[in-house]
């Protein structure tokens, strides 16, 4: 007596299966390859759709992943770009560029006797420190446009740009009120 099977149900665990074959198949599901072949017909065009799918899902997810991955990552970066922006932006509106670290040494017959740092308000700016956060502010600058896509060929523009910016601002910083030039006065009354 012939023996019945849910080909349907064979169908599907063949194409979800890892089988080299039809051949393969059989054997592992005890079937006669004869009956097995009779009654497949389109199997391996079908395994052969299937498989290029699930691959295609399989890329797609992961590349989704990676996406929500770096997005993540650009958006945690712009966000502490913004908080080292803000950082700097207070040390102006403070005028702790104004503050120069100073490292007093007392000295008894040649030996060193007291070390301490301190901090003295000067009218100059600090340079090194006024440095520091240009410095700082290019590769903020840097890591932002990177996070955002922007193309890496203005770069340059841009840097151009900020550095003439910080080299004014410096100036404005340097030369007291009744020496600057009108035009720096537009805003103030």
């Amino acid at each position: 007596m012939a023996r019945r099977y849910n080909w349907e149900k064979l169908k599907s665990k063949y194409l979800a299966g890892l089988y080299r074959d039809l051949k393969e198949f059989a054997e592992k599901e005890k079937i006669n390859y004869q009956v097995v072949r009779n009654n497949s017909k389109g199997w391996n065009e079908e395994r052969l759709q299937y498989r290029d799918i699930k691959v295609t899902k399989i890329t797609q997810r992961t590349i989704d992943k990676i996406i929500e991955t770096e997005s993540d990552r650009n958006a945690r970066y712009l966000a502490i770009s913004d908080m080292v922006l803000e950082t700097i932006e207070e040390y102006f509106k403070s005028e702790s560029y104004r503050k120069h670290l100073v490292n007093l040494k007392s000295y008894n017959y040649g030996k060193l006797v007291k070390e301490e740092l301190i901090t003295k308000e000067l009218d100059v700016p600090d340079t090194r420190a006024l440095s520091n956060v240009v410095s700082s502010l290019e590769k903020v600058q840097k890591g932002q446009r990177l996070a955002l896509g922007m193309d890496l060929p203005a770069q340059h523009d841009i840097t151009t740009q900020t550095n003439e910016h910080i080299i004014r601002l410096a100036d404005l910083l340097n030369k007291p009120v009744a020496d600057r030039p009108v035009e720096n006065f537009e805003d103030e009354e």
